[in-house]
């Protein structure tokens, strides 16, 4: 999933090799960084300490399992396939996944979509910012897009 001549943003083999040997040497400090990084924000705040509460009840082998599964797929390929409509909800300032894959994927899609860019950080924009987060979803809803 690296990057190609139209897309940034992916992640080279061994960026992703040495995060998963990192997560296989100490799940705990893992799950404490990694908390951080996607939910954004404050280390105090209510949402990163629930996150990090619920992720270390999660067992690590199926935790590396499922990493390995989700970067093992290329799946843009495939986006040119998808005719539903979509909204594409993208945290501005998301260490995950920059602005440029969310465009890239609203670009791709052949059916109707919108892109919308949540002035907030983190890559889960609902648990760091539900307050921004809720009414962009309820505005998807009503639209009907």
């Amino acid at each position: 999933m690296g990057n190609s001549e139209d897309y940034y943003g992916g992640m080279d083999q061994e960026t992703m090799d040495h995060m998963l040997a990192a997560f296989e040497k100490n799940p705990t400090s893992f799950y404490m960084d990694a908390a951080l990084l996607l939910v954004g924000g404050s280390p105090e705040s209510v949402a990163v300490e629930e996150f990090k509460r619920t992720m270390v009840k999660e067992r690590p082998d199926i935790v590396l399992h499922r990493a390995r599964w989700m970067y093992s797929y290329e799946l843009r390929p495939y986006l040119d396939q998808i005719t539903i409509p979509c909204h594409v909800i993208q945290s501005s300032k998301d260490p995950m996944m920059p602005v440029e894959v969310a465009e890239y994927i609203h670009r791709s899609l052949s059916g109707r979509s919108v892109l919308e860019l949540i002035p907030t950080e983190g890559h889960l924009p609902h648990l760091s910012s539900p307050e921004l987060t809720n009414p962009v979803l309820l505005r998807h809803i009503r639209q009907d897009i």
